[in-house]
């Protein structure tokens, strides 16, 4: 009896190994329909639906949504949703690998089969989601290289950085000895009113203290742009700064 038990264990393993990790539920892909999606009841991250539709009019839609089974709403792909109405409104035809039904209305790609413990856990999981894409940052000494040969083949603007970009990061670098101008501040709108954002210019002795810096602070990793809770850490001493308006005004 022991030694069938432990054949049959072998077995499991050997089948396991050959197809693949059992899992406990099957992860698939099915379509549904765009106007069907339930979004998260909380969603505290901002979406550039006008960058997002760029992307998708370029590569076609990539990347699924993911559906918490247990509330048949989404966790993952808000913006990409939100953008897909946009399109929809403004007449543009459905991007690549958006499907329409029968009726005529457009249908997208999901993962289904994924189930959270609670709802709290599925919160804390769009919130993770998102995070920990912001946490990992850039390699700063790498990605000019990227944007410089996508820039060469006009691929630069469907990355979500821009010329100022590009330049920016040649001056911190050393590669174009003109210092670019920064772009005006732009408002964030936080709790209804306008706090200030600010455009902040830093020169690192070397390559090493730059790495360095972005590693202590991720949260800046755009170029020559952070937000107020950075520009305070790092002690910066020129700084332009607009004015704080509130939603009133």
């Amino acid at each position: 009896m022991i030694g069938r038990g432990k054949r049959k264990k072998d077995d499991d393993a050997s089948e396991a190994t050959a197809a693949g990790p059992k899992l406990k539920a099957e992860v698939t892909i099915g379509y549904v329909r765009l106007d069907d999606i339930a979004e998260a009841p909380r969603n505290p991250k901002e979406h550039d639906i006008g960058a997002i539709i760029q992307s998708m009019q370029r590569f076609g839609f990539v990347t699924p949504g993911v559906v918490n089974e247990g509330t048949g709403r989404i966790v993952v792909g808000h913006g990409r949703a939100h953008a897909l109405l946009k399109m929809r409104e403004d007449g543009f035809p459905p991007p690549e690998r958006i499907g329409l039904d029968e009726g005529g209305d457009w249908t997208v790609p999901v993962v289904r089969g994924i189930t959270f413990k609670s709802d709290a856990e599925a919160e804390a999981f769009v919130v993770t989601d998102n995070r920990l894409t912001e946490l990992g940052g850039w390699d700063h000494s790498a990605l000019p290289e990227v944007l410089g040969d996508l820039a060469a083949i006009d691929l630069l603007d469907v990355t979500g950085f821009d010329a100022d970009d590009l330049a920016m990061y040649q001056y911190w670098l050393g590669d174009s000895p003109e210092r670019p101008p920064l772009p005006p501040a732009d408002p964030a709108f936080v709790g209804g009113g306008k706090v200030p954002r600010l455009r902040v210019m830093i020169t690192f002795e070397d390559a090493h203290e730059q790495e360095q810096f972005f590693i202590r602070y991720p949260g800046a990793y755009r170029p020559g742009v952070m937000t107020y809770r950075y520009a305070q850490m790092i002690g910066a001493a020129a700084v332009e700064e607009t004015e704080s308006e509130t939603a009133d005004g």
